[in-house]
């Protein structure tokens, strides 16, 4: 995938060191420093969908420029460059109009990475050309979720509407997203539910990066005192979107233990990104052992497809119990 020279440009100025990009900003004007911003506003509201790219784009300046892989800045950063090159007040202009034609530019990107059962709560009682118009801007396999999660009565409806609907004006389409994602600020918490608890997760990932020795003795007093606590803290450790990050040893050592017909249903309407990995991280026979099962899947419930991926997701937790798992930025 090319990306637009400016989306690098961005993305270059976030690579270098702030007296650097500072004076190129100050160099490139107000005009095209605001469309810089745009396109870091852009890829800062998608993290998700835009890692793949973004690794695309900087690994040719990391091979060659950089003896390592540099930490990049994000908005908060490029606000301090912003003012250190153009002043605070024009500074706030170029970030405000930046928002408004990141915002315009693809009104629902900060909506693709949100879980689709936080999504279904937010677009309770829509119609469904509301829920075709947000669907049909997912990725493939969260829409396929998302449809999933629908009642039935209301899926063909949905996929009509996405088939032979009227496209939506740009303005729809942006008052739409902002109301929905309105709505899934207001309500985080209760649309993600025990398991996604924000506060347990954090807990987990710091428990995770502790040796499995120094580990163990911290969740056994948990589990003397919160049980349930305890046991959402181990599996939060390793959740299914942890895998696309997971370290290419500890990827292999897990994969080592799944049954192959299980990885093929779990891999069923999965990121084309962690299908990418699982590949790579197989021999050619289990790839075509893989193939093979993946061919003779008929039609897979989401149940099955669910339950594959937990099997998966315990055999991981289970290694990370015992040895640690490792994972890539850690």
């Amino acid at each position: 995938m090319m990306l637009p020279p400016k989306r690098k440009a961005a993305l270059l100025l976030m690579i270098l060191d702030s007296a650097t990009a500072s004076s190129l900003l100050q160099a490139a004007g107000p005009e095209l420093a605001t469309e810089l911003a745009a396109e870091l506003a852009s890829l800062e509201s998608a993290p998700q969908q835009q890692e793949a790219a973004r690794d695309q784009m900087i690994r040719e300046f990391l091979e060659r420029l950089l003896a390592g892989r540099p930490r990049t800045r994000g908005m908060a950063e490029f606000k301090k460059l912003l003012e250190s090159a153009m002043g605070a007040d024009q500074s706030q202009q170029i970030l405000a109009k930046a928002q408004r034609m990141a915002a315009a530019r693809d009104p629902f990107a900060g909506l693709r990475d949100v879980p689709p059962e936080q999504l279904m709560e937010a677009l309770k009682g829509e119609s469904p050309q509301v829920v075709a118009l947000a669907m049909a801007d997912l990725p493939p396999s969260r829409g396929a979720e998302l449809l999933n999660l629908l009642p039935e009565a209301v899926r063909p409806e949905v996929v009509k509407s996405m088939a032979v609907g009227e496209a939506a004006s740009s303005e729809v389409r942006l008052r739409v997203a902002t109301t929905l994602q309105q709505r899934v600020k207001s309500k985080p918490e209760a649309a993600r539910g025990p398991v996604r608890n924000e506060r347990l997760r954090r807990l987990a990932m710091v428990l995770r990066a502790q040796p499995p020795d120094q580990r163990k003795p911290l969740l056994e007093a948990l589990t003397q005192q919160d049980a349930e606590s305890a046991k959402q803290i181990n599996e939060l450790m390793v959740v299914w979107e942890d895998l696309l990050h997971l370290a290419d040893r500890s990827f292999q050592e897990g994969l080592r233990v799944v049954d192959t017909r299980k990885l093929a249903l779990a891999l069923v309407g999965c990121d084309e990104r962690l299908i990418e990995k699982i590949r790579r991280n197989i021999s050619e026979r289990a790839r075509a052992s893989l193939d093979e099962e993946a061919s003779l899947l008929s039609s897979p419930t989401p149940q099955e497809v669910a339950e594959a991926r937990q099997a998966m997701l315990e055999a991981l937790r289970e290694i990370n119990a015992q040895t640690g798992l490792r994972f890539e930025g850690s």
